[in-house]
């Protein structure tokens, strides 16, 4: 209890200095953590392997969440900032870091609904040849 108290009201913060990508809550979904610690040593027995302790935040606010141990072969580092990362998690997944965006889904939707059309139209033209 006295450690909490210290870590919470003391001039000891938690940091995180790694951001991971975790198969989170099930296999297929994807969540963005922060490396906590190395795991503990039963866990590490338990599960065979080397393991770490990842935590993985709720949005809007990303001070809750949940702390999972994950195999350390199951984690993936991300290459972006923690700040970037809070960012992301805080809105929703709104705010990608810049380096990381994506098209937008709107234009993965309407390149998708022309697929159709422009495939047609090359046949069209190929036998028109």
């Amino acid at each position: 209890m006295k450690q909490v108290v210290e870590m919470i009201f003391g001039e000891k913060q938690i940091s995180f200095n790694r951001v991971v990508l975790v198969e989170y809550p099930r296999k297929g979904i994807w969540s963005v953590g922060f490396l906590t610690s190395a795991g503990m040593r039963d866990i590490r027995d338990q599960a065979g392997e080397d393991v770490l302790t990842v935590f993985v935040p709720s949005t809007p606010t990303p001070f809750t969440g949940f702390t999972i141990t994950v195999a350390r072969s199951e984690v993936i580092d991300l290459p972006i900032s923690v700040d970037e990362a809070i960012r992301f998690v805080l809105t929703g997944g709104v705010l990608v870091p810049p380096q990381q965006a994506l098209p937008a889904a709107d234009t993965i939707e309407a390149q998708a609904a022309a697929a159709p059309e422009a495939r047609a139209q090359r046949s069209t033209e190929g036998s028109n040849a």
